[in-house]
């Protein structure tokens, strides 16, 4: 079984260059699950479906889309809030009702 790290650790760990990225992926993949990025499981397997979470993550916030683990991706991720501008976008307003047509006057 497989040993759950903090975020503040993983982070240190890839910045340091250390090699654990087993436990670096399955962080991310925990942080874009709870930001509401459909990652499959959280396992720290690098799958499609966590490539392409990734890659969805790094394109909403203004990052290099590469759809893998980087410092960059890292550090967006410790400031990221669900729903926020940051975060997984929020869901589009709904269009205004478009205006009553004026009565006739003849």
């Amino acid at each position: 079984m497989k040993k759950s790290i903090s975020f503040a650790s993983s982070l240190l760990v890839l910045l340091a260059g250390v090699s654990a990225a087993d436990d670096m992926t399955m962080m991310v993949e925990q942080e874009l699950d709870r930001l509401g990025y459909a990652t499959g499981p959280v396992d720290g397997e690098e799958t499609l479906e966590t490539t392409i979470a990734i890659s969805k993550f790094q394109a909403e916030n203004n990052l290099d889309v590469t759809g893998e683990v980087s410092s960059d991706l890292v550090r967006s991720l410790m400031t990221a809030q669900p729903g926020g501008s940051s975060g997984a976008p929020a869901a589009a307003p709904a269009p205004a009702p478009a205006p009553a047509a004026a009565p006739d006057p003849a």
